[in-house]
């Protein structure tokens, strides 16, 4: 079989809730909003993008401190391209940005709730201090997390995702059984619960908890996640390719 390549149009939608205090301080949530094909994406990533819409709402009506960006990427699916791009076209922002919070599946009635880190160790133990005093059974663990908070933690940028996985066979995505009813209203809410809970710690803290470092072992993770020794050898290989055409050309 061969592949062709094709060129489309996707898009970010990004709203921007100013802060009241420490403006110059930014908290960016994140939610793809794409699927894949023949799934109808309720849980992968319906589930995220409804738990996005809900944090908005609280925060337009509770102005936070911190500046919050809420952003719902395309094109997740196919390479992370949304928050790839968003990244690309931030910049000279990203200095600002203190924190980011991924939101990617969620509610399923059998399950696990899982809180992946990728940030120094004091933001596990933090959040699983939040979570235990809180009374929600989460774990919480530091490593990476296959989503849009990737390119984030790759700029230096604290990352957190929340996410619940089903059992083995419990649970679909990626599949034409993704579907409604095969979620529980009372799980997505008790999620959408807790991450609006810590989130209103983080945009209102007094002095932001997280230190904006990203640990070595997090930074090995994620580059081999992004495949970045297997890109600098095909540079490598064709780059001395080009010197040895030019080097033929000459003779």
């Amino acid at each position: 079989m061969i592949n062709e390549n094709e060129v489309r149009t996707s898009h970010n939608v990004c709203v921007t809730v100013p802060g009241t205090e420490f403006a110059d301080q930014i908290i960016s949530f994140g939610a793809h909003y794409d699927s894949v094909r023949f799934s109808s994406g309720v849980y992968d990533n319906g589930t995220g993008t409804v738990i996005l819409l809900e944090l908005l709402r609280y925060f337009k009506e509770n102005p936070p401190k911190r500046t919050l960006q809420f952003n719902w990427y395309g094109s997740e699916e196919i390479g992370l391209e949304g928050s790839k791009n968003y990244i690309k076209v931030h910049e000279e922002e990203l200095e600002k940005h203190v924190l980011m919070i991924n939101l990617d599946m969620a509610g399923p009635y059998l399950g696990k709730d899982t809180t992946f880190v990728t940030a120094e160790e004091c933001l596990v133990h933090f959040t699983d201090y939040f979570m235990k005093t809180n009374g929600y059974a989460v774990e919480v663990v530091q490593d990476i997390y296959s989503s849009d908070n990737m390119p984030f933690a790759d700029q230096k940028i604290p990352a957190i995702s929340f996410t619940r996985f089903p059992p083995h066979g419990g649970g679909h995505f990626h599949s034409r059984y993704d579907m409604l009813s095969e979620l529980s209203p009372e799980s997505l809410a008790r999620t959408t619960e807790y991450v609006v809970k810590f989130s209103d710690i983080m945009a209102n803290a007094v002095a932001f908890p997280v230190p904006r470092t990203m640990p070595e072992k997090m930074v090995e993770k994620i580059d081999k996640y992004l495949f970045k020794k297997e890109f600098k050898e095909l540079e490598e290989k064709k780059e001395k390719e080009k010197e040895k055409e030019e080097k033929s050309k000459e003779k």
